[in-house]
């Protein structure tokens, strides 16, 4: 049986050969599972690195389980889609749509790399909603809290700062699918640190420093973040 979903119809010119793109190792820090095209999965795998105002993605895949034979444009189109993700703030890669994949792709500037945006296109797209499900979450969007509403966070009572603590896990930890199974807890606060106690897996340092970046700009704090883990 021949491949299903031949790209050469839709395909023009192209830059698709001079890509390189990496496929999927163990290496990576994170691997998801992902319900593709003809009853074929990815392997989605991941490293992720904090920038200086988000957190930034180099995804790659491996190609499995495979019911139907996938076309080999359709696996350098994904490849190269993922190629285009690398380096992008998870936050804007829903913004990267199929104008952006064509452009990626252009030999020519001023001419399409496609003849039409087949469905099969679309749904290699569907991999960045996915990537992006994994880290955004709606909650993120409203603000919760304000310095010049609620004061400074050092000003406050031990017991409103744990409020606020635990609204801010809520919102910026608990959502992310690589926390779960751990908990933090709000220790203290002093001149020069920011103490929180975690119980469960210890985390890898970049998953540390993002928790760091956000509580500083989300409370406006100076003060190192010390995590202590709890080992009971």
């Amino acid at each position: 049986m021949g491949p299903f979903f031949m790209m050469k119809n839709i395909l023009k010119k192209n830059r698709l050969d001079q890509i390189e793109c990496s496929r999927g190792h163990k290496g990576q820090e994170y691997s998801y599972e992902y319900d593709f095209l003809a009853g074929a999965k990815l392997l989605l795998y991941f490293d992720i690195k904090i920038g200086d105002d988000d957190i930034l993605i180099n995804p790659s895949c491996e190609f499995i389980d495979f019911k139907n034979p996938l076309d080999e444009d359709l696996k350098k189109l994904t490849l190269a889609y993922l190629k285009l993700l690398d380096g992008v703030a998870v936050e804007a890669i829903l913004r990267i749509g199929l104008k952006e994949f064509d452009y990626f792709l252009r030999v020519d500037p001023k001419i399409s790399s496609f003849s039409y945006y087949s469905s099969e296109l679309y749904k290699i797209l569907e991999i960045g909603e996915f990537i992006s499900k994994i880290f955004v979450s709606k909650a993120e969007e409203t603000p919760f809290f304000d310095i010049n509403i609620d004061g400074i966070f050092s000003d406050l009572s031990f017991s409103e700062q744990v409020e606020f603590f635990e609204e801010f896990l809520a919102k910026y930890v608990y959502t992310k699918e690589f926390f779960s199974g751990q908990s933090f807890e709000f220790q203290d606060l002093n001149e020069k640190q920011f103490i929180i106690s975690y119980s469960g897996e210890p985390f890898p340092k970049n998953i540390f420093s993002f928790i760091e970046k956000k509580l500083h700009d989300v409370f406006s704090i100076a003060q190192e973040v010390y995590f202590k883990h709890n080992q009971g």
